[in-house]
């Protein structure tokens, strides 16, 4: 096994380990595709209810509609 494949796994418990901050990614295009236990409490989700899914169901439809996901800085695709 390389050193970066074994630093990738350390950093992937340490980020699934981290309880008080809600840490995920999302994808280029907003689909969540990693979700460690902070951001379970603070959202309410498991991490196979939410990977997979795309994030703007965080916002109400209204918010959705008016787009303000795509609106928030960091959200938008690379």
């Amino acid at each position: 096994m390389s050193n970066d494949h074994l630093t990738d796994i350390a950093y992937r418990h340490f980020i699934e380990s981290v309880k008080d901050y809600a840490i995920y990614m999302l994808s280029a295009d907003g689909t969540v595709i990693s979700w460690n236990e902070g951001a379970r409490r603070a959202k309410g989700y498991l991490s196979d209810e939410i990977i997979g899914r795309y994030f703007g169901l965080f916002y109400s439809e209204a918010e959705q509609l008016s787009g303000v996901p795509a609106k928030k800085p960091g959200n938008r695709p690379a």
